[in-house]
């Protein structure tokens, strides 16, 4: 296929996939520490995935409606979470994953997850950890900014936002370090805060052209399986965050 005359959108998902299908360090990664995780915390019910890019999630773990911000052959719908086409108390979840650090306005687009989210519904989410690896990482080896939000509760870019622009510290500021506020602010509560990964992931390369022979990269995931859970507030690379919807 001639992916110069595909539409930009389809043509990046498109090589996002061969990238994904090349790989199978990553492909199990993603399987055995996102998936899984997410799978594990997701309600039953009626349940809506937001941001999801390239559709890795929905091709393991399909939502009852899959949305992005741009449509593609990968979603249901082309969405803005900061306004969504959702009726009220509609879903018994959502999940986003590597979503919420590109939100041009992170405060309102939680406040319409929660509108949509019955009570005691959950948001789960896979995002990046900028404890004191994740922001070094994130900070010096990562094209994406890594930068202190100037007002946590407003907009975290100017206009004319990318929809690939992102800001790593945007998830840790608002569930961790901001969480006593969340719920007032968002109607949210957060429920579960379980920084993880770091060689594991990196061995994959990610998507990156570059890779470790699978065997070491495998031999690195397990390893991780050892890790005492509080070693990963500092190593940690990613974060699974549970956040409920307040009755």
């Amino acid at each position: 296929m001639n992916l110069a005359a595909v539409d930009p959108s389809e043509r990046w998902m498109q090589e996002q996939w061969q990238i994904w299908n090349r790989k199978p360090a990553l492909r199990s990664y993603y399987e055995s520490e996102y998936f899984s995780r997410v799978r594990s915390e997701l309600p039953k019910g009626r349940t809506l995935e937001v941001g999801a890019g390239p559709g890795f999630l929905a091709a393991h773990e399909r939502c009852t409606v899959v949305t992005d911000i741009q449509k593609s052959s990968r979603v249901d719908q082309g969405v803005d979470v900061h306004h969504m086409p959702f009726d009220s108390e509609s879903f018994d979840g959502v999940v986003g994953i590597d979503v919420v650090h590109h939100f041009s306005h992170p405060t309102r687009a939680l406040q319409e997850i929660a509108r949509v989210l019955r009570p005691n519904g959950k948001l789960v989410l896979i995002e990046p950890w900028t404890g004191p690896a994740g922001y070094f990482v994130n900070k010096y080896l990562h094209h994406e900014d890594c930068s202190p939000l100037v007002d946590p509760w407003g907009p975290a870019f100017g206009n004319g936002k990318d929809p690939m622009d992102g800001n790593a510290t945007i998830p840790k500021t608002l569930f961790s370090d901001k969480a006593d506020e969340l719920q007032s602010r968002t109607g949210l509560l957060v429920e579960k805060i379980e920084p993880f990964s770091c060689l594991g992931f990196l061995a994959t390369g990610g998507f990156t052209r570059w890779q470790l022979p699978r065997r070491l990269a495998r031999a690195l995931a397990q390893l991780e399986q050892r890790v005492p859970r509080p070693v990963w507030n500092v190593a940690g690379l990613k974060v699974l965050i549970v956040a409920q919807r307040q009755p």
